[in-house]
């Protein structure tokens, strides 16, 4: 709506939760490859050192790794959503934030939230962003019996877990195998998701360095 020419003033966003976003030139850098392992080893150092989910999200914040709108409220969400620095600039230069909690229904001239009702004009355009950009992970195994269940694998990284699973399902025969050497993640709502979420990589990772053409 920025980038369209919509004032600020005329923006309201109702946002029930703070969330932390993940930078995304920490997983998509012109630096390529260095980028990428410094940022896994900043993601390492961090969960040694870390001496709970908050503290976790504090030094990945200080590493770069993960960034919040505002930086005195403690975000409550996390769903590995993906926001460069600029888009951050831009988005903080919204002031017409509304927390009243979630949406329980929109009528022809109010928002019905948790904690009340916001007034809007019949001529007011309303936009979702609230859906999750890649599915909920099912917890079955990608590699079934004729068919084939995409999920994540390693974390923040849809296009590298196609391509992974494609190779597996060219050059591994048996599906314990390629399920082996995909084993599905968790999908992310809560902080405290990002542990799972960050061991099902490394878990992983390990699995790939044992054999030289995954690793390759």
């Amino acid at each position: 709506m920025l980038d369209a020419g919509v004032e600020l003033d005329r923006i309201r966003w109702i946002r029930p939760r703070e969330a932390w976003f993940i930078d995304g030139a920490q997983l998509q850098p012109l630096k390529q490859v260095g980028a990428l392992i410094e940022g896994a080893a900043h993601e390492a150092e961090a969960g040694a050192k870390a001496s709970d989910v908050t503290d976790l999200f504090r030094r990945l914040e200080d590493a770069g790794r993960v960034m919040r709108l505002d930086e005195h409220l403690e975000p409550k969400m996390y769903r590995v959503t993906m926001l460069s620095r600029a888009e951050l600039m831009d988005l903080r230069q919204i002031t017409g934030v509304i927390r009243r909690g979630h949406v329980r229904a929109v009528e022809q001239r109010r928002v019905m939230l948790d904690d009340g009702e916001l007034s809007i004009s019949i001529d007011e355009l309303l936009i979702d962003s609230s859906a999750y950009g890649l599915a909920a992970s099912p917890k079955v195994q990608i590699f079934q019996d004729n068919k084939i269940i995409l999920q994540q694998i390693r974390h923040a990284s849809p296009t590298f877990n196609a391509a992974l699973i494609a190779f597996l399902e060219v050059h591994r025969d048996d599906n314990n195998e390629r399920n082996r050497l995909a084993p599905p993640n968790v999908s992310t709502n809560k902080p405290s998701d990002i542990l799972m979420m960050l061991v099902r990589t490394w878990v992983a990772a390990d699995h790939w360095r044992s054999e030289p053409d995954v690793k390759s």
